[in-house]
């Protein structure tokens, strides 16, 4: 966020549907404002969304990864059940 200002983040609980509760991440400082017994799923905003067909709905593809910093070295685990959707 410091190194790139334009960027922006958003949080999704993951108890959320359809968009509800979903929020814009701005700066480190609005972190703080997230609750802290919610779990969240962070993610790059993205201005202008691939969309799908002629209806131009969005498609996302999602993939579970959790790093780990052990030793100087990132470890990476991928859950091998990923979702695919159209929105």
């Amino acid at each position: 966020m410091k190194a790139n200002p334009e960027k922006r983040f958003i949080a999704k609980p993951d108890d959320g549907v359809c968009g509800k509760n979903i929020l814009m991440l701005h700066t480190y400082e609005d972190i703080e404002t997230l609750q802290p017994k919610v779990q969240y799923a962070c993610q790059q905003y993205v201005n202008n969304p691939l969309l799908f067909g002629h209806t131009k709905r969005k498609i996302d593809f999602r993939v579970t990864m959790l790093q780990i910093k052990k030793d100087n070295k990132d470890l990476l685990y991928f859950n091998h059940h990923h979702q695919g959707r159209i929105a």
